[in-house]
This record gives structure tokens, C-alpha cells and sequence, in this order.
């Protein structure tokens, strides 16, 4: 498929001037991520300010907003990501009524969890 076709060729928003600093810190920080579990809990910004001395880009608050707009982005896209992932079952599964699926949706039997 010719990439003239793509939706992401032909309605992309210009990045501003003012953002490029932010965008380029961004991308060198990506593997900065605190996680527990499965899940991630934010960017480890000790490791994102060290990272932005490293490269001679200045902490102001005004960049550090940024990269909290860019994290919190980031986050609830994984979010959405995940429930896409799990469809309807997330909720029953976390609450544990599943029941065994040879017995029946009105059977007594034991309960399980479903296997991931």
C-alpha cells in the first residue's frame, strides 16, 4: 500500500518549536519507567533529570510540565491498550466468578481463575 494512502501521512499535526526540546528529551528518556508488576507507575524522573544534565538540555518547570503532560499521555494510552486486551471478562475475572465453563453459566460447581 503506497504510504500516500496512510491516514498518518496526510493529517500529521506540525510539531511547535517550543515542544522540540521536550519531544527530543522524551525520546531518550522512554526506558525511564518505574513499573510493579505489570503495570507501569511513572518515569523515574531522578533518572530523566540526570538524563537532561547528560545532555545539556536545562530543568525548568516549563519542561518538566511537559514531560508530566507526555507521561500522563503515555499512561492512560497503555491503559486503554490493556482494556482493549482484556475485553468484558477483566471484571469477572478480577472478582473471581468465573465458573468452571463445562458446568455451565448456571452451575453450582467450583469457582477458578481463568488461566492468562
Amino acid at each position: 500500500m503506497p504510504c500516500s494512502s496512510c491516514a498518518w501521512t496526510t493529517s500529521a499535526t506540525p510539531l511547535w518549536p517550543a515542544n522540540r526540546e521536550a519531544l527530543d528529551l522524551w525520546l531518550h528518556v522512554n526506558t525511564q519507567w518505574r513499573a510493579a508488576g505489570f503495570a507501569l507507575i511513572g518515569l523515574d524522573y531522578c533518572a530523566v533529570r540526570a538524563i537532561a544534565r547528560d545532555l545539556g538540555v536545562r530543568w525548568t518547570a516549563g519542561l518538566w510540565r511537559k514531560m508530566l503532560a507526555l507521561e500522563r499521555f503515555q499512561m492512560e494510552r497503555e491503559e486503554k491498550s490493556d482494556d482493549i486486551g482484556r475485553g468484558d471478562d477483566q471484571g469477572r475475572e478480577r472478582s473471581g466468578q468465573w465458573l468452571d465453563e463445562s458446568q455451565g453459566a448456571h452451575a453450582q460447581g467450583p469457582k477458578y481463575r481463568r488461566p492468562r
